[in-house]
């Protein structure tokens, strides 16, 4: 039941013949297979469980079913019960299903958009088909110079390129300037090619975007120059603090070292005095290293800003080239376009509308006729349309 759904009806089939190129459909009631999709072979035969090849070109789905029904009419088929027994019985015709599931495509050919196969369903007309390829064409000509719709709406195109890439420089400028706010836009080669056009509620978002985040970028970087800063600061105290101990250490060893020399000093109190100084000046050392360090991270801070907004300039320059290039590449396709627009008389009376003609190209009986029809005759499987407008 649910494939006789998607089926295509056997009454809008009725006077259709099938031929290669068709797909049908094959299944008998009460079987666990499911139905089966096979397609006419070139010579018109079609491949069928328990029968096998059948002859149906040329007839209808009806006259298709009668035939098949003969071959089919008492021949044993298994069925598999809902208990798991086996069982043989005659078919009858009524239990036997054959139906098209696809027929063969018409061709659209001429001035349509979308050239080549068309799906074809029963009672499809010429019109229907028209707009399945896309639709025509085009349809009319302007009044003003008789320019098809297609080269207008290349023009329409083109310029939208031009007014994107007019903005994306724009854009591309002012980050420069904010990375660099001391140029002159005049003095750089590149950036003196972007016109000069009002700038676009978009483009002054991104800016301000832009701004705010190298805004924030330099404060985060103040900060944390801020923060090493003071820690210099406090590590010179403890470099100078460390330097007065060393010293004290210094003289205590002095003094000791006499006092051992005369023989009036305990050894264990000389390698005391010894190892404090040791430890003075270990400290001393580790504070100078600690400063170098921080010293060397401020330089790259102080650095990183300018060197960061150099490489950044480098390639908003960089993408200014791209851009421009584009920009310019457009600007002459489009200068082209006009000019062939211009080619074009104006007509004097009002715009008209172009004819249409429909040629159908049908194989019947072997031959292929060829005749002009009008937009509500039917279509038959495996015609060919051409639609050409005069």
């Amino acid at each position: 039941m649910l494939f006789s759904c998607a089926a295509i009806s056997a009454q809008a089939q009725k006077d259709i013949t099938i031929a290669p190129g068709d797909t049908l459909s094959f299944w008998i009631i009460g079987a666990l297979d499911a139905p089966r999709t096979v397609p006419i072979q070139a010579d018109g035969t079609v491949m069928l469980p328990l029968v096998g090849p059948l002859s149906v070109a040329g007839l209808t789905i009806s006259q298709a079913r009668e035939k098949l029904a003969t071959r089919l009419r008492d021949v044993p088929v298994r069925i598999v019960t809902q208990e798991g027994r086996e069982l043989r019985i005659g078919l009858r015709p009524n239990e036997i299903g054959l139906d098209v599931a696809q027929f063969r495509p018409i061709y659209m050919s001429g001035d349509v958009n979308a050239i080549g196969e068309v799906e074809y369903r029963p009672h499809l007309t010429a019109r229907q088909a028209v707009v399945k390829a896309g639709g025509l064409l085009r349809l009319e000509f302007s009044a003003a110079n008789e320019i098809p719709i297609g080269l207008m709406t290349q023009r329409v195109r083109l310029q939208q390129q031009v007014d994107t890439s007019t903005s994306i420089l724009q854009l591309l400028a002012h980050h420069y300037l904010l990375l660099n706010p001391d140029t002159d836009l005049t003095t750089e080669p590149l950036l003196r090619q972007i016109p000069d056009l009002p700038l676009t509620d978009g483009v002054l978002t991104q800016v301000e975007m832009r701004k705010t985040l190298l805004e924030r970028e330099a404060l985060n970087r103040q900060n944390v120059l801020k923060q090493l800063e003071a820690r210099v600061d406090v590590i010179e105290s403890l470099e100078r603090s460390s330097a007065n101990s060393m010293e004290i250490a210094q003289s205590s060893v002095e003094r000791l070292t006499k006092l051992n020399d005369q023989g009036l000093l305990r050894t264990e109190a000389m390698d005391s005095a010894r190892q404090g100084f040791l430890q003075s000046q270990t400290r001393a050392l580790q504070a100078a290293s600690e400063r170098l360090r921080i010293s060397l991270e401020i330089a790259r801070l102080e650095n990183e800003g300018t060197t960061d907004a150099l490489e950044m300039s480098e390639d908003l320059l960089e993408d200014v080239k791209a851009e421009l290039e584009r920009l310019q590449t457009s600007k002459a396709q489009l200068q082209v376009l006009n000019w062939n627009a211009g080619q074009y008389q104006p007509l004097d009376e009002a715009p008209r509308a172009a004819e249409v003609i429909l040629t159908l190209f049908r194989n019947e009986n072997g031959q292929t006729t060829e005749r002009k029809i009008e937009f509500d005759d039917i279509l038959l499987p495996g015609d060919v349309l051409n639609v050409s407008l005069q």
